[in-house]
């Protein structure tokens, strides 16, 4: 940017409003950035808009006039395949390599998960058009099976979160099931280990899917969700620390969660994430794992870098 007298020079270093019309980012409403005269405006002036135009013309954000209209100064698509288009995937992976936890298992096989409980079967599942990993409790009471995934810690410290495709249960009559990030396994009682993830649980919130957190001191559930826990579906759930964590179920209403909330700490190495269900009476019940995602911070000590 260069200013006629020297915008920055030890004679002329005040901006003036001649100077300053045509040069700096313009801030205001969409009806008022569209009311400046075209005769005033200038190719490359930024504008900034602060609410939508009557009539959604202008909308919240950012713009640039070309000429003949307010366009988006933003540049291509970053498609991360070299130096030209924001760096090669493998740059930023390398770069990321010792504070990234990162996990990407759709289409899973029971044998890549640590398997604990009594008396359960697992399966892999392909059937129609579809694929999952499926747990069979067996017929005698508090049978449960544990699908757990672990090795390199992450943190609670830092935001996280995580989306899954499961079916908590075949039924919720006698049934209890969980999953999530450092969840207790679903014969365990419940724990104050800091954690996050949902449950159905038949004696605790009937047959709806319960939001779970703990901050390392006390565990709490928020039990708005009007969701059958035996009812397939996707599901997310982030982590801000400190702040809250929200859960959704596809496109229905998020449900934001503000007590005990983590903020700091680790999980167990065995259940970072664990998905795993429970039978209370003779009848086997059984749990489908879709599969998972997660992004998280490194929570390592000591953790290398080059």
């Amino acid at each position: 940017m260069s200013f006629p007298g020297g915008l920055f020079s030890s004679i002329d270093r005040v901006l003036s409003q001649a100077k300053a019309n045509l040069k700096i980012p313009v801030v205001g409403t969409g009806d008022e950035i569209l009311a400046i005269p075209v005769g005033l405006l200038k190719v490359g002036m930024l504008f900034s808009v602060t609410a939508n135009s009557t009539g959604n013309a202008l909308t919240v954000g950012v713009y640039q006039w070309n000429g003949s209209g307010f366009a988006s100064p933003q540049g291509g698509v970053h498609t991360h395949e070299g130096a030209s288009s924001g760096g090669s995937m493998n740059d930023i992976m390398m770069k990321s390599l010792s504070n990234l936890w990162f996990v990407d298992m759709w289409g899973p096989t029971f044998e890549q998960f640590a398997r604990t409980g009594t008396n359960a079967t697992y399966a892999n599942i392909t059937t129609g058009t579809t694929k999952y990993v499926e747990i069979t409790t067996g017929t005698t009471t508090n049978n449960h099976g544990n699908l757990r995934y672990g090795g390199i810690l992450y943190t609670f410290a830092q935001p996280s979160a995580f989306v899954t495709r499961i079916k908590l249960a075949s039924s919720t009559t006698n049934s209890t099931a969980r999953v999530g990030m450092n969840m207790e396994t679903a014969d365990s009682l419940t724990d104050n280990k800091v954690k996050y993830g949902f449950e159905g649980c038949a004696t605790c919130n009937s047959s709806n899917i319960s939001v779970v957190s703990s901050e390392g001191t006390l565990r709490s559930k928020n039990t708005q969700s009007s969701d059958n826990y035996s009812t397939v579906g996707n599901f997310m759930m982030r982590l801000d620390p400190g702040v809250n964590v929200k859960w959704r179920k596809e496109a229905g209403t998020i449900i934001t969660k503000t007590d005990r909330v983590p903020a700091s700490g680790v999980p167990d190495r065995n259940c970072q994430f664990m998905a795993c269900i429970q039978t209370t009476n003779t009848t086997s019940k059984t749990l489908d794992l879709y599969g998972f995602a997660i992004s998280a911070m490194n929570g390592e000590t000591n953790m290398p870098s080059i």
